[in-house]
């Protein structure tokens, strides 16, 4: 039986574990992930209102608000406004999903869904998934008490564990083991809590084939302490020192997990999940069970007076794919152009996953985003999960796969703004 193939990078670790034999990018494919898949992100020049949901633009007769799609009741699917072959990409060039917010003239959010007919097809979320342990272990914590994202685990502070999630770099206190930070975060979150999510207790999806049962690394995140502690509020947070010991834990290629593991997703998942983070307050009635506003604001934007968090989500294709969809701006202008068209209020919030998959025999790349996109007259707010593979389980295939992620965002995006 084949395990997934981890990898070792020559730059941050996103990936398993290690390669027996690491290996040499050619000088262009080593220059496309510094300079594109390992990129920081910039940061908008505005940051004087640090919304989230964004200035949602306003349309008459487009999609559906909460109220029509009764998100709490199962079959909500089947009850969405979408057009689930709506882009012209053929499957086999990737998985995309772009779910469209706006409001009507009253205000009320609407929404309607867009995809390849590959909405409901299961993948290897890979590092994309750290949103959903990050969101699972702060509602674990706010159930146990009031504490959450501004709280210290043990005596390092968990905004800088979900900056360093997202950046792969240290980040305050936290070390940069991005892997041991979001095991640590799913073994105190208890994987049996994050499967529930996609159902029963926030999600409501119908296909069982989902769930959260995995983990990032045998290295786990450990505290100085069994305690998260939030101004005069201490609340004790044990977690399993082993993912293996979670009782709801399963090994990579358990019975039932096919080839895509033991945190398969889907896009719908993945987009659902993020879009209703993003619209915490304006949507109570699908708000993530347990969190408050505070905690979003900490996922999205990091500590109160700095930038962090998703802001920090590593990878430029995202960016560069908006400017050339909405702005018809090759890479070199997209940074300005986003600036320019927004007065820097703009916003991408973003996760990426990749990595080379000896069980499927291919390389991968997935990525979740948040984007805001203010203007005038075409302002878009809009939440997209996609993923790509290439045939080859290696380092250099998953640098291919990352070009054909930014070129099926391209794609989707540019039909997307007619």
């Amino acid at each position: 039986m084949k395990y997934l193939l981890p990898v070792i990078l020559t730059t941050p670790l996103l990936c398993h574990g290690k390669l027996q034999a690491e290996e040499v990018l050619e000088p262009i494919e080593q220059a496309y992930m510094d300079s594109v898949m390992l990129a920081m992100p910039p940061v908008p020049t505005d940051l004087s209102e640090r919304n989230i949901s964004c200035t949602l633009p306003i349309k008459d007769d487009f999609g559906k608000s909460a109220e029509q799609i009764n998100y709490n009741e199962p079959g909500w699917v089947q009850r969405l406004d979408a057009q689930w072959d709506y882009f012209n990409i053929p499957p086999e060039e990737g998985r995309i999903l772009v779910i469209e917010t706006v409001q009507d003239k009253q205000g009320v959010p609407h929404y309607k869904y867009f995809a390849n007919r590959t909405q409901s097809q299961v993948y290897e979320p890979w590092s994309s998934s750290k949103v959903m342990a990050i969101t699972g272990a702060l509602s674990h914590m706010r159930a146990k008490g009031n504490v959450g994202a501004l709280a210290k685990a043990g005596d390092v502070p968990v905004v800088d564990l979900i900056t360093s999630i997202h950046s792969y770099q240290a980040e305050g206190a936290a070390d940069g083991n991005s892997n041991a930070i979001a095991t640590y975060f799913a073994n105190l979150a208890t994987r049996g809590h994050l499967s529930s999510l996609f159902h029963d207790t926030w999600l409501k999806l119908d296909d069982p084939s989902i769930h959260f049962s995995g983990a990032y690394a045998n290295e786990v995140f450990t505290p100085s302490n069994l305690n998260w502690q939030q101004g005069n509020e201490v609340v004790a947070a044990p977690y399993f020192l082993k993912a293996s010991d979670d009782p709801h834990y399963q090994t990579y290629r358990c019975d039932s997990c096919a080839l895509t593991g033991n945190k398969p997703m889907t896009t719908l998942a993945q987009a659902e999940w993020l879009k209703r983070l993003s619209m915490h307050s304006l949507e109570p009635s699908t708000a993530h069970p347990n969190l408050t506003a505070e905690d979003i604001e900490v996922l999205f934007y990091g500590h109160p007076n700095a930038i962090g968090g998703m802001s920090k989500g590593i990878g430029l294709s995202l960016h560069h794919a908006i400017a050339r969809a909405f702005g018809n701006k090759e890479s070199s202008e997209a940074i300005h152009w986003l600036e320019n068209s927004s007065d820097g209020k703009w916003r991408v919030w973003q996760k990426i996953g990749w990595g080379p998959s000896e069980t499927r025999g291919q390389s991968e790349q997935v990525l979740i985003a948040q984007v805001c996109l203010p203007h005038d007259a075409t302002s878009r707010s809009f939440t997209i999960a996609a993923q790509v593979g290439v045939s080859g389980a290696s380092e250099s295939q998953v640098v291919h796969a990352g070009r054909k992620l930014e070129s099926l965002l391209i794609r989707a995006l540019t039909q997307l703004k007619e």
